[in-house]
Formats: structure tokens, C-alpha cells, sequence
């Protein structure tokens, strides 16, 4: 299936009435709500893209100018978001669509990672509905195929697409996706805030991500799971101890690169091959300081970072979290807090 095969459709026509400001022209991140979701399918190269506004239209327009969209007006979108799902699939051209992903704009933080592996499967189970899956929830977006179409323009609006779907649960094909943000919409400010907090990080994954990536995406045995939980534990002990004696760190981003650096292993050169597949994956910060931990040079005078906390973790946890290697840190124990080199 070519990538010209599969559209998206983005919801972005009503009125906000629950957040009481406009939600598709808030701001998010470095740039604005709408901007952001186009974004997530251009990266995930879906050449097609449709907005379909009705609501404060003209800015809408405005705002969309540069964008390379189409876009699709819902003159009736004050009778609700399944107006605006009709419109948007009505112009979809049938003649060069098998699928489409729709998604409301206000859920903009959602990975391209998720795109591509919704794509993909829907690749190998053409005419299935592809449900992206966090923890046994399904979120959005789904992919939905071009068989649905007419069912969904005669539907009704008091069940909507969930209905429709509903129906068609036959179809159905749930896919397991390393990405929270499938489940985060913003209905009321609190939910606008705590999207924007997240935002900040969403190229570090939170500890259930990691497991998703871990079991989903990487098939990694328990012996390995377990092992990267104790290289974690470790890690963010290390992490409490060097920050009460000045030093500064992210701990999110180490717990993340202590889940997930032995991701390839079994692999030659495995922390090299962890760190090119979660730069793949959308973790360049996480990917760099798995990729540098079977060849971590320390130097007299640099300070304690990340990668350093995860290295010292590994060596701990391979050593039954005893002591540090003396042999290996004879020579640098004067670069590490006291606390540190006793049990």
C-alpha cells in the first residue's frame, strides 16, 4: 500500500464550549494546537491532508494559509462533531483512498511513532479499522477504510462515528502503541495545562511507554524487563544521592534510558543499535545516552550527567547492586559524592 493510499482527517470546526477559549488556535509548544496535529501527519508522511472548520472560519483560514491542507468548511458544524466527521469523509476522493485517520484537533500530542505503526499494520490487514491501544484503552486516531464511508454519511448524529464503529466491531483490529497521548484530549483548561507540562517532554517516554515499547515493540524476554527495572531502581537511587550533593539531572530521562538500554540486546554493538532504533522511534535524547554506554569515556573534569548515572546503575545492578566496581572507579572516585562508594 502507498503512502498516497492513506488520508487524515482533522476535526476542527466546533466551538469549545467546555474550555471556553477556541482550542484549534491555543497555543502548544513552540507553535500553535492545529499546527501541531498537521505537523504529526506531515511527519508521518500522509500527503493528504483535510481540516474541517466551521467555527471562526475566517481565522481558521488565516491560520491554515501555509500549511498545504485542504480544507473543508462544515456549514452545519453547530449540529455537532459528527457533521464535521460527514463533511471531512465526503470529500475524501475515493478513487485514490483506502484508509483514513481521523482525530479531533484538540488531541495534538500524539506521536508520528503511532502513525507509522497504525499505518503499517493496516498494511498487512487491509479493510480492518486500526485502533491505536495504551494500556488496553483505545484512543485516537483511528484508521478507518474507505468500506465505511457510506454507512458513516447515512448514520445519524445521536450515536455518531462511535456507533458506526461499534458496529463494525468485526472489523476491528486493536494495535498496542508506546504512546499515552492517544487518551489525552482537552475538554476544560486543567486538561489545556496539563498538555502544555507535557508537551515540555514528549520525547521522553513515562515508565509505562517504556513497557509498551519494551513488550509491544521489542518482544524483549522477561530476564531483560527485569533487568532494566533494576538497572532503573538503581538509577534513581544514584540520581536522589548525587542531587543532595549539587549535581543536576532529569529524572525522567534517566529513568526512560535505564528502561530502555538493553532494548537490543543480542544485538552486535547492542547500546549503539537501542540508540538508533529510539531515535527512530522519536527519543533522540533518551537514544543518546543509550547508544554511548558500552564505550562511556570519563573524563577528570566533566560533570556527572546523565549517561554517567546509567553507566554506574549498570555496573551496580551487574554486580548484584553491591558496590561499585573499585577496579573501575579507583581512579574517578574522586569525581563521585563519598555516599556513593559505600553501601
Amino acid at each position: 500500500m502507498s503512502a498516497n493510499c492513506v488520508s487524515a482527517i482533522i476535526l476542527a470546526a466546533g466551538y469549545s464550549s467546555r474550555m471556553g477559549r477556541f482550542k484549534p488556535l491555543l497555543p502548544m509548544g513552540h507553535t500553535l494546537v492545529i499546527h501541531r496535529i498537521i505537523h504529526l501527519f506531515q511527519e508521518s508522511h500522509i500527503p493528504e491532508i483535510r481540516v474541517v472548520i466551521g467555527h471562526r472560519a475566517p481565522e481558521m483560514r488565516g491560520a491554515l494559509e501555509a500549511s498545504n491542507v485542504r480544507i473543508v468548511e462544515n456549514l452545519e458544524y453547530d449540529r455537532g462533531m459528527f457533521s464535521s466527521v460527514k463533511a471531512g469523509v465526503k470529500d475524501l476522493d475515493a478513487q485514490r483512498t483506502d484508509a483514513f485517520f481521523i482525530i479531533p484537533a484538540d488531541i495534538c500530542l500524539v506521536r508520528p511513532l503511532t502513525v507509522r505503526m497504525l499505518a503499517a499494520a493496516y498494511e498487512k490487514n487491509p479493510g480492518k479499522i486500526i485502533h491505536p491501544c495504551f494500556e488496553g484503552r483505545r484512543g485516537h486516531p483511528p484508521l478507518i477504510p474507505m468500506a465505511l464511508v457510506p454507512p458513516i454519511l447515512k448514520g445519524e448524529p445521536d450515536g455518531g462515528l462511535k456507533t458506526i464503529l461499534s458496529q463494525s466491531e468485526y472489523l476491528s483490529l486493536d494495535v498496542p502503541v508506546p504512546d499515552r497521548q492517544i487518551l489525552m484530549n482537552m475538554n476544560h483548561p486543567k486538561d489545556y495545562d496539563a498538555a502544555q507540562i507535557r508537551c515540555q517532554n514528549l520525547d521522553i517516554p513515562d515508565a509505562a511507554e517504556c513497557a509498551s515499547i519494551l513488550t509491544h515493540i521489542c518482544a524483549a524476554g522477561e530476564e531483560i524487563i527485569r533487568h532494566c527495572r533494576k538497572v532503573a531502581e538503581i538509577a534513581e537511587g544514584l540520581c536522589r544521592k548525587l542531587q543532595k550533593s549539587g549535581n543536576s539531572f532529569d529524572p525522567d530521562l534517566i529513568r526512560a534510558a535505564a528502561l530502555l538500554h538493553d532494548i537490543a540486546k543480542g544485538r552486535k554493538d547492542h547500546a549503539g543499535a537501542g540508540g538508533a532504533m529510539l531515535r527512530d522511534m522519536g527519543f533522540p535524547r533518551v537514544a543518546k545516552i543509550v547508544s554511548c554506554q558500552t564505550d562511556l569515556c570519563f573524563k577528570a573534569d566533566a560533570r556527572i550527567g546523565e549517561a554517567e548515572v546509567l553507566y554506574m546503575a549498570r555496573q551496580m545492578a551487574l554486580n548484584d547492586q553491591r558496590i561499585f566496581l573499585e577496579e573501575e572507579f579507583e581512579m574517578q572516585k574522586n569525581r563521585f559524592h563519598p555516599a556513593l562508594l559505600t553501601r
